[in-house]
């Protein structure tokens, strides 16, 4: 009985570790994805401060709204590209 319990335990420690480590290993790859994905809703000021500013004031669509206009408006034809 003793074997069996010690076998579980040692189970449980490997699968606990490999969980961290699976973990920590996503938020290294992932956190930088979520880092671009919230600096492109914030304004250009507070993305190039100095200090950064590690929580935003406000978060607004501006980038998007000029990547996605038209041409005239000062943005790019992005979905003219696509089609």
């Amino acid at each position: 009985m003793n074997i069996n319990r010690l076998h579980n335990l040692k189970s449980l420690c490997l699968t606990v570790s490999h969980r961290i480590t699976l973990f920590l290993a996503m938020s290294v790859i992932c956190v930088p994805g979520l880092w671009i994905v919230l600096n492109s809703f914030r304004p250009t000021v507070d993305i190039m401060a100095k200090p950064p500013v590690w929580v935003p004031r406000g978060l607004n669509l501006d980038n998007y709204r000029a990547m996605f206009g038209g041409a005239g408006e000062g943005g790019v034809p992005v979905l003219q590209y696509f089609f």
